[in-house]
């Protein structure tokens, strides 16, 4: 047996090993880790601390810049919205005026089901994007043809 050590006959040998996971969460480290910090830093509780607290300002500063920005593009959206109603509305009063009834009829229907179907799904139907895809294949392939 080169090299290896003679086992006694009848005789079992077993190995065991043990790992330890702990899983901390959040930016402050739990006491006990502390104190193994404050041997190898001078008043690192009080640095740690002092992180934890300036990253959760930054924190709270980003989220209330991303509300407000999101709060804006709505009320933005909202109002361009508005304005395109009214005058799709006062196009449609003036050509019914003029004795186009057909038209004003058509303009204002469909101004008022796609506005219904916005306001119901809370976004435009996906048939409308179909639509408009469908409509910019034609036009391309009359360019082509």
């Amino acid at each position: 047996m080169d090299g290896e050590t003679a086992r006694p006959a009848g005789r079992v040998v077993a190995r065991s090993e043990s790992v330890q996971i702990e899983k901390i969460e959040g930016p402050i480290p739990p006491p006990w880790m502390l104190k193994e910090y404050e041997s190898i830093l001078p008043c690192p509780a009080n640095r740690i601390v002092s992180m934890a607290e300036s990253f959760a300002a930054h924190k709270q500063s980003v989220e209330s810049r991303a509300l407000d920005l999101a709060f804006g593009t709505v009320k933005r959206g909202q109002l361009l919205g508005a304005a395109v109603v009214f005058l799709v509305l006062i196009v449609g009063v003036v050509a019914l005026i003029a004795g186009y009834e057909e038209f004003a009829e058509t303009l204002i229907g469909t101004t008022l089901v796609a506005l219904a179907a916005i306001f119901v799904l809370g976004r435009a139907p996906g048939w409308f994007g179909a639509w408009r895809s469908m409509g910019r294949s034609e036009s391309s392939n009359e360019d082509t043809g």
